[in-house]
């Protein structure tokens, strides 16, 4: 009994995981950002100062991305 439902219980976990974000954080940086933005895949920034800084600033101990995306970066 317990062998079908642990990958269940796996699976659940994946998904809220994923889905709420509690594995951590992710910011993303392009040369087509801007530093103003919130750091997200549409809306990244434009330095990777400005990820440190955010990244520094979150309230958890969960990991954290920070991703570039393609270009020459400042």
């Amino acid at each position: 009994m317990l062998a079908h439902v642990r990958p269940f219980v796996v699976l659940v976990l994946l998904v809220l995981c994923s889905a709420a974000q509690m594995c951590g954080e992710e910011f993303y940086v392009s040369p087509k950002g801007a530093d103003t933005n919130p750091g997200t895949k549409s809306q990244p920034f434009a330095s990777l100062e400005r990820a440190r800084d955010a990244a520094r600033a979150t309230k958890h101990d969960a990991p954290i991305t920070i991703w570039l995306r393609g270009g020459r970066l400042p």
